[in-house]
């Protein structure tokens, strides 16, 4: 890790003891699982553990509903501020703070910081149970709120702010090419007057810089598209980039508890096509901005698209879209979501809690029938992968999630065992030129991968075809 790159924590028991992290500005979820953003292949911790974030310059950690919970300090928190020397602990595992605000060089430690281990971890290692009471820990600005009924809407995306604007409002601006977007600070408080309360977003959203893009060269293409949708009750954001063949998507929705963000790099002629698309739809002859007003909702739509040297930016703020830039729109949205697999957006949670445990349900009773018919234990690996699919968004996780997924790599673990075993007696009845066996067992491949897009599949249609020839003769 560089000069530039200083730790916010290093861990000092368990599996990873040594290994340091950097959080970056807007957060960071830690656990077992490989969508967070520090993974630690630790048994002892959930999937989706805690999460460090930034909170007016400050380190905080918050927990995710783990089985184990999360101390600091020997004490389990649902969400406390974090300073220097801190101890978190976190399964079987802990880390210590070793620098709690997102700028500067980690503060000194006073000593024997850093190195003595706290009594709640030798008591870890002795076996001895803490028998301190559980406290949360609670800041001042917190106990405020609580008297106040007051209560900020945090996306998960950077720092709450109680007032003021956004960090473009002061002149800063992430560094060009890092492929982050600013902090986005917003509080909505909960008014009597609804109008109020959209002023408040209107002001904070509608400033800001976007991020600068890196130009891409020669015909390739760079798109930042943004879309936030809100109202006194619940924020949408929904954030598209395309740089570099990678495109990423961030949604953030508050109503569903639904947190989003993934990546994958699209194929060259891929992006050839939209770019073809994007040019066909007229979006470079549109205006800087198409403002609105609105009493009841903010509704911002930004585009940013970029060609070699030329740079087209159209937002759109509540009111209607122009035809060209609500057909750039809907293009961009429909090429991540079938680049992403984003389909589970479109349902409520709790459908797509209702779908994947009758997928889970189906898979369990295919398997267990998975010689009754040979297509059987395919079906059952797909209801499985519905399983992940419906899921996908959701958190937490239900109890049977794990064992869908593992049961995945059992079902494909087999399929291909038996897939062998076919092919070999297929491939040694053609060899010994006994046709019909060989037509039978290629016969008995296509029956349990009935996948025509499945490479085996195609392969035994081929072979299949050669024995039939073979059998007229």
């Amino acid at each position: 890790m560089s000069e530039h790159e200083n730790p916010h924590i290093i861990v000092e028991e368990g599996i990873e003891r040594g290994r340091e992290a950097k959080i970056p500005e807007n957060g960071a979820r830690i656990g077992r699982a490989h969508e967070n953003d520090v993974v630690f292949d630790d048994p002892s911790l959930s999937r989706f553990q805690c999460r460090l974030f930034f909170k007016e310059d400050r380190l905080w950690v918050a927990d995710l509903g783990s089985a184990n919970g999360t101390l600091v300090n020997g004490k389990e928190v649902t969400e406390a501020a974090l300073k220097v020397g801190d101890e978190v602990i976190i399964g079987e595992m802990s880390f210590r703070i070793v620098r709690d605000s997102y700028h500067g060089l980690p503060a000194p430690m006073s000593e024997g910081e850093g190195s003595a281990k706290s009594d709640t971890q030798a008591k870890k290692e002795s076996g001895k149970k803490d028998d301190a009471p559980k406290v949360e820990k609670i800041s001042p600005a917190e106990a405020d709120e609580k008297e106040s009924g007051s209560k900020d809407i945090d996306l998960g995306l950077g720092k709450k702010k109680s007032g003021g604007g956004s960090s473009a409002d002061k002149g800063e601006r992430r560094p060009k090419g890092d492929g982050k977007v600013p902090t986005v600070f917003w509080m909505v408080a909960i008014l009597t007057v609804l109008a109020a309360a959209l002023a408040v977003v209107y002001k904070v959203s509608g400033l800001g810089e976007k991020p600068a893009l890196k130009q891409p060269e020669g015909d390739t293409l760079a798109i930042y598209y943004e879309k936030i949708e809100g109202d006194a009750e619940n924020v949408f954001r929904y954030e598209m980039m395309l740089e570099d063949d990678v495109i990423k998507v961030n949604i953030d929705n508050l109503d569903t508890d639904q947190h989003i963000s993934e990546e994958v790099t699209v194929g060259k002629d891929i992006i050839a096509t939209l770019r073809t698309d994007i040019i066909n739809a007229g979006y470079s002859g549109l205006q800087p901005e198409y403002m609105g007003l609105s009493d009841s909702s903010y509704d911002l739509k930004d585009i940013t698209v970029t060609m070699g040297n030329k740079v087209v930016r159209s937002k759109v703020l509540n009111r209607t879209e122009p035809k060209e830039f609500a057909d750039v729109r809907k293009l961009l949205e429909t090429f991540a979501e079938a680049q992403l697999g984003l389909a589970a957006l479109a349902l409520p949670p709790e459908e797509l809690r209702r779908l994947a445990q009758e997928a889970y349900l189906l898979g369990q009773d295919l398997y267990a029938a998975k010689n009754v018919q040979p297509e059987n234990l395919w079906r059952s690996l797909r209801a499985f992968r519905d399983v992940e699919i419906h899921l996908r968004t959701i958190e937490p996780k239900p109890d049977y999630y794990d064992t869908a997924i593992s049961m995945q790599s059992t079902c494909d673990d087999e399929i291909s065992k038996r897939y062998d075993d076919a092919n070999y007696q297929a491939t040694r009845a053609m060899t010994l030129r006994d046709w019909p066996l060989a037509a039978e067992k290629l016969k008995v491949i296509m029956e349990q991968i009935p996948d025509r897009g499945d490479e085996r599949y195609e392969a035994a249609r081929r072979k299949l075809l050669e024995a039939e020839r073979n059998m007229e003769r």
